[in-house]
């Protein structure tokens, strides 16, 4: 009975590890795509230039734009 409760309690763990490394990812997908927006924010306000970043800039300035003309 021992070993079943141990087994099962390992499990759990192993389960809440695996919960906590999801929301990890999750919250620093989040921080990259909030990071993104504020990179591109910048470099329209003309705060930052840098070639690489300029062809990423301008395809979000080109899906604004469609999206911005499809409301």
């Amino acid at each position: 009975m021992d070993r079943i409760k141990a087994t099962a309690d390992e499990a759990g763990a192993k389960a809440m590890s695996t919960v906590q490394d999801v929301q990890t990812k999750r919250e620093l997908a989040q921080a990259y795509q909030d990071l993104g927006r504020a990179t591109y924010e910048l470099i329209e306000q003309g705060a930052i230039d840098d070639q690489r970043l300029a062809a990423t800039a301008a395809r979000v300035h080109e899906l604004l734009g469609g999206v911005h003309a499809a409301q």
